[in-house]
């Protein structure tokens, strides 16, 4: 390959989307995440103020609007458990 050639990948191929799970208040959902990379979670019109999980499992961080950015620092599987302002609870 030459300098400045290259290939262009469909977006779709390139950044998979986000997936939405629906459920109700205090459900177990499972969730498989990068560990490379910041996981985001987002609960629809919700602010997460709260999560516990198992200590030096991962690093987190929240945003303005509410999600959580979530890094996990294992490879073992690990419960979390999310509190939301509006008392929606979730692991």
């Amino acid at each position: 390959m030459t300098a400045g050639a290259g290939v262009a990948l469909p977006a779709a191929a390139a950044v998979p989307g986000p997936a939405g799970t629906m459920f109700e208040n205090n459900a177990h959902l499972k969730a498989q995440m990068s560990n490379t990379s910041p996981n985001k979670i987002i609960i629809d019109g919700e602010l997460i103020t709260a999560v516990t999980g198992p200590d030096n499992a991962y690093t987190k961080a929240t945003t303005a609007d509410g999600a959580l950015l979530i890094t996990p620092l294992t490879g073992q599987d690990f419960t979390l458990f999310l509190e939301t302002a509006g008392g929606v609870g979730v692991s």
